[in-house]
C-alpha cells in the first residue's frame, strides 16, 4: 500500500509543482531545502514526505494532504464553488454579482486606511506621536476602531500636532 501511495504521491507532486511553472529547485527553495535532492526523492517515489511536510506542500499547492498520498481520487472543490456549481445560471449570476459587490464595498472600506508608515509623514506627528494615539485605541494593529472616521483620526492627529508644537505636518 505504501508503494502504491507512494507512485501517486510521486506523480501528483510532479503534476502540481509543474502546473505552477516551478522547478524541483525552486520548490525546494519554497520550502527551505537547500537544493532539490529531497523534492527530486519524492518525486522519484524513493521517499515520502514527513507529516509536517506533507501539511505545507497540500497548503502550498491549496489542496488536500489524502489527495497528494492517493487517498482521495480527486481534489475537492470548496464549499463554495460545489454550491455555486449546483446553482441554476440565473441565480449563479446573483450569487457572482453579490460576491462583486462585497468586494467593493470591501476595497472602498480598505482605501479610507491613511499608511501610518509612510516616509511621508517623517518628523510629524505621525513618527512622533503615535504612541499617544496607540495608548487611546485597544488595538491600534488592526486599523480604525469600530465607529471612529478618518475625519476623527485627523482631527485627533492634528490636535495633538499642535499639543506638541508641530505647525506643519503633511496632508
Amino acid at each position: 500500500m505504501k508503494e502504491e501511495h507512494g507512485t501517486i504521491f510521486a506523480s501528483r507532486l510532479k503534476e502540481k509543482r509543474e502546473s505552477k511553472g516551478l522547478t524541483q529547485t525552486e520548490l525546494a527553495s519554497i520550502l527551505g531545502y537547500k537544493n532539490y535532492t529531497t523534492i527530486s526523492k519524492w518525486e522519484s517515489g524513493d521517499s515520502l514526505p514527513r507529516g509536517r511536510e506533507l501539511k505545507i506542500l497540500a497548503e502550498f499547492f491549496n489542496i488536500s494532504s489524502d489527495y497528494l498520498l492517493g487517498i482521495e481520487k480527486e481534489i475537492k472543490s470548496s464549499s463554495i464553488e460545489t454550491i455555486y456549481n449546483k446553482l441554476e445560471p440565473p441565480r449563479q449570476k446573483v450569487v457572482l454579482d453579490t460576491a462583486e459587490q462585497q468586494l467593493e464595498e470591501q476595497h472602498e472600506k480598505q482605501n479610507n486606511v491613511v499608511n501610518l508608515k509612510d516616509d511621508l509623514y517623517e518628523g510629524s506627528i505621525v513618527k512622533n506621536g503615535v504612541d499617544t494615539m496607540a495608548a487611546r485605541f485597544a488595538d491600534p494593529t488592526k486599523g480604525l476602531p469600530e465607529g471612529v472616521t478618518i475625519e476623527e483620526l485627523k482631527a485627533f492627529l492634528e490636535a495633538e500636532a499642535k499639543r506638541q508644537g508641530f505647525e506643519n505636518r503633511p496632508d
